[in-house]
């Protein structure tokens, strides 16, 4: 069964191109907050969604939603979360559901995903 909000493309790109404008613009600016976390990391289409790796998953950008985008972590259990903005109950995944453009909040969510690094790294 094909889940309802499945974006469909080979690569990141075409998948983009079928997005409506605004949650292209919370996607571009996760692309661009992830992939400056550091060089190494990997863009790729994983379960429909794109997924950044290295050294292991980091995050997968996700739109089970008409109104919002996810940012889930593989990991998000271990990482440091004071103001308690990443939800979920499960043993490891978490996810900041983002609505517009304006909620995204660079630094924060630049450091987790470098924390996701290290977590990979074993640090």
């Amino acid at each position: 069964m094909e889940q309802k909000y499945k974006v469909k493309g080979e690569n990141i790109d075409e998948w983009m191109e079928e997005l409506d404008d605004a949650r292209k613009e919370i996607v571009l600016r996760l692309r661009t907050i992830i992939k400056e976390a550091d060089t190494g990391i990997s863009e790729v289409l994983k379960w429909h969604w794109p997924t950044y790796t290295l050294e292991g998953n980091i995050a997968s950008i996700m739109l089970i939603a008409d109104d919002h985008v996810n940012l889930q972590f593989f990991r998000g259990s271990l990482l440091a979360d004071p103001k308690d903005r990443l939800a979920g109950t499960g043993k490891s995944m978490r996810h900041l559901k983002i609505f517009s453009p304006d909620e995204i909040m660079d630094e924060e969510i630049l450091a987790w995903v470098r924390e996701s690094i290290d977590i990979n790294r074993g640090r």
